[in-house]
This record gives C-alpha cells, sequence and structure tokens, in this order.
C-alpha cells in the first residue's frame, strides 16, 4: 500500500513539473526574441547612420569635386586684372570648360561645351571643339596694336537700308556677297554665300537691331567685327577692338551671342 502511494505522488510530482517549463521556456523565447528585436533594431539603426554618413560624404565630395572643377572662376581667379567676358552665351544645363594659354604679353582662351565639368586645361580638353574663343594681346605701340584689328570699310557697290539710319554698301565676287557697315567707330563686314542662298540682309538687320539696345566697347580707336555666314565654327563670328596698346578679340560659333560677349566687356 506504501508503494503504491508513493508511485501516485511520484507520478504528481513529475507531471507538476511537466506543466511548469513549458511556461518557463515561454519566458525564455519572449526575453530571447526581445533581445533579437533590440539587436536586429541596433543593426538597423546603424546600418542607416552608416548610409547616411556614406551619403553625407559623396555628397561633400561630389560638392568639393564640382567647385574644384570651376573652371571659369579659376580663369578669373588667375586673372584678376585683365578684362575678360563676363557673359558666354550657351547651354546652361551643360558643362562649361575652359582651356587657358597665358604668356608675357597675351592671354588665350577657348571655351568648350560638355556634359561634364573639368579643370582648368583638362588633358582631355584637346580632343574637344571649342565653341568660342577669347584674346588678349598687348603690342609695343598704338599703331602696331591698330594694324592688327584689320579695321576695313568699303563704300564701293550697292546701298543697302538696313533701318535705325543705317545704310550698308553691298558688293558681290566670287559667288558671295559682302555687306558693309559702320556704327561709331566699328565697321562691319558680313559675308553671306550666294551658292547656298543665304541671305545676308536679314542677319544685317538682326545685327542692327541688336546694336540699338546693346552698347559694345568703345574702341580706341579703332574696331572690327567680321561676320561669315558661309563659315561654320567658332571662328566665324569675330569681334576685334583696340584699347590703346592692347587689342581684344573674341569669336563665337553664332553672330548675336559673338556681339553678347563683347558686349559684356563694355565696362
Amino acid at each position: 500500500m506504501k508503494k503504491i502511494i508513493l508511485l501516485g505522488a511520484l507520478l504528481l510530482t513529475l507531471a507538476a513539473c511537466a506543466s511548469k517549463t513549458p511556461a518557463a521556456n515561454s519566458e525564455e523565447d519572449k526575453s530571447t526574441a526581445q533581445t533579437n528585436a533590440t539587436t536586429t533594431t541596433t543593426d538597423k539603426n546603424s546600418e542607416t547612420k552608416t548610409k547616411s554618413s556614406e551619403s553625407t560624404k559623396n555628397t561633400t565630395k561630389s560638392s568639393s569635386s564640382e567647385k574644384k572643377a570651376d573652371a571659369l572662376a579659376k580663369l578669373k581667379k588667375e586673372n584678376p586684372k585683365t578684362l575678360l567676358p563676363t557673359n558666354i552665351p550657351r547651354d546652361e544645363n551643360r558643362a562649361l570648360n575652359i582651356a587657358m594659354d597665358k604668356q608675357k604679353d597675351s592671354l588665350a582662351v577657348l571655351y568648350y561645351i560638355m556634359d561634364a565639368p573639368l579643370v582648368l586645361n583638362d588633358q582631355s580638353l584637346n580632343q574637344q571643339t571649342p565653341f568660342a574663343r577669347y584674346k588678349m594681346e598687348q603690342f609695343a605701340s598704338k599703331d602696331a596694336a591698330k594694324k592688327a584689328v584689320n579695321y576695313q570699310f568699303d563704300e564701293g557697290g550697292q546701298k543697302v537700308d538696313l533701318g535705325h539710319d543705317i545704310t550698308a554698301y553691298s558688293q558681290g565676287a566670287a559667288g558671295s556677297t559682302y555687306l558693309n557697315w559702320k556704327e561709331g567707330n566699328w565697321s562691319i563686314v558680313l559675308r553671306a554665300s550666294n551658292v547656298n542662298g543665304q541671305d545676308g540682309t536679314a542677319l544685317a538687320k538682326e545685327v542692327v537691331n541688336y546694336l540699338e539696345k546693346a552698347m559694345l566697347p568703345a574702341p580706341k580707336s579703332v574696331g572690327q567685327i567680321t561676320i561669315d555666314m558661309a563659315q561654320n565654327g567658332y571662328e566665324s563670328n569675330q569681334v576685334v577692338w583696340q584699347v590703346d596698346k592692347t587689342v581684344y578679340t573674341v569669336t563665337h560659333e553664332d553672330t548675336i551671342p559673338a556681339l553678347e560677349m563683347a558686349v559684356s566687356m563694355n565696362k
């Protein structure tokens, strides 16, 4: 009888232990889950901070790179006393890159329009084609500077009314028509191709209309504008003028932008 009672008690004790064990395991699981959740959150926060830090570094690096590649600012910084164009007409959505050649008595600048900004005088510009150019050259005398302008004005030929009391003189030669007129100390020569059916008079009137509202630098003593409609590239529109012993030249692939460059130098 005692053996039966003891065996029953033992079974009750084992049953009680069995019922308590899952509860204990449940608490341990909850504790472990909470710890894992905390660890995961910490890892995520750490990852977020790391990404944020990397993003900040990349942004700073990109900003620093763009600042370093600001060729126009670098050009101005290296030539603080030189009269430079402040307006370089172009596609503002693309980068302006610059090559500079500085000598004792001259400064030549080529302007390029590209997808990415480059530092001043980047080597890769040697394989690119410029759209505009600037040059400053100092001569030994005023006469030498005046001769370098290559001023030309011819009143021969048929008169053409360009409006605003401006009269041009038209002459034909070798499949081209030349229009020549004066505005102050400036002489303007425009060449149009008859073979290509170009209308020089229409462009000449556009130039005159523009110059009615914009003021070119005052030459001391002469200035020359040469427009070649039959030519392509940055040399096709040229504005040259003398200031004492110094000669300034700006060129652009388009006519009005070439004038705008020169106008921006009117101090």
